[in-house]
C-alpha cells in the first residue's frame, strides 16, 4: 500500500484513523482525480473519523492532535483540529486537552478557544453579568455575533436581555432580545 502518496503516515494505520481499504479507495481516487490535492483526502479521513465516533477516548483524541499536528499541510490540520475542538462529543478533559495544543497551530486559534470556552460557558452555567460581559467583549473583539445569539436562545434573564437596547449590537440582536423580553412578560 502506498501510504505516503496520499500524505499519511505509518500512525495513521496505526493508531485506527485509516483502513488499508481506505487507504486502497483513496490510492485508486487519487489517480482519477485531476487536481491531486492528498491533503483533502487526509481531511476527509479525519472527519470520517469523527463522524464514525460516539465517544473519543482519551488516548484516541491526543493521537488526533499528534496526527494533525504533523501534518505538512497546516491549513488542513487546522481544519481538522477545529472540527474536533467544537465536537459535542468531547468530555471537558479532552476539550482541555485540546485547548492546551490549539496555540501551537498557530495565532488564529485564540479567537476559537475564546469562543468555544464561551460556548461551554453559555450552555452550562445561569447567566451573570461577568459572562455576559465575556460574551460582549468577544463579539466587540472579534466582530463576531455567534456569542450573543446563543445569549439570547438560552437566557431568559430579563435584565441581560434588556442589555442588548443599551449596547452597539446591531438591529438584529437588539430585535433578537427584544422579541426574547416580549415572550418572557
Amino acid at each position: 500500500m502506498d501510504i505516503l502518496k496520499l500524505g499519511y503516515t505509518t500512525k495513521w494505520i496505526e493508531y485506527n484513523f485509516l483502513t488499508e481499504e481506505i487507504l486502497s479507495k483513496q490510492n485508486t481516487d487519487f489517480e482519477m482525480d485531476l487536481d491531486k490535492k492528498a491533503e483533502k483526502y487526509r481531511y476527509n479521513s479525519f472527519v470520517n473519523w469523527i463522524k464514525g465516533k460516539e465517544t473519543f477516548t482519551n488516548e484516541e483524541v491526543s493521537h488526533y492532535i499528534e496526527l494533525a499536528l504533523e501534518d505538512v499541510d497546516k491549513r488542513m490540520s487546522g481544519s481538522a483540529i477545529t472540527d474536533l475542538f467544537v465536537s459535542p462529543k468531547l468530555t471537558n478533559r479532552q476539550f482541555e486537552m485540546i485547548k492546551i495544543k490549539l496555540p501551537q497551530f498557530g495565532e488564529w486559534t485564540q479567537k476559537l478557544i475564546t469562543r468555544e470556552v464561551l460556548i461551554r460557558r453559555i450552555n452550562s452555567e445561569r447567566m451573570s453579568p461577568d459572562l455576559f460581559k465575556l460574551c460582549y467583549d468577544y463579539k466587540v473583539k472579534f466582530k463576531d455575533n455567534r456569542l450573543l445569539i446563543n445569549v439570547i436562545k438560552k437566557t431568559n434573564d430579563s435584565q441581560c436581555l434588556a442589555l442588548f437596547e443599551e449596547l452597539e449590537v446591531g438591529k438584529k440582536l437588539k430585535t433578537l432580545a427584544k422579541n426574547k423580553l416580549k415572550k418572557l412578560k
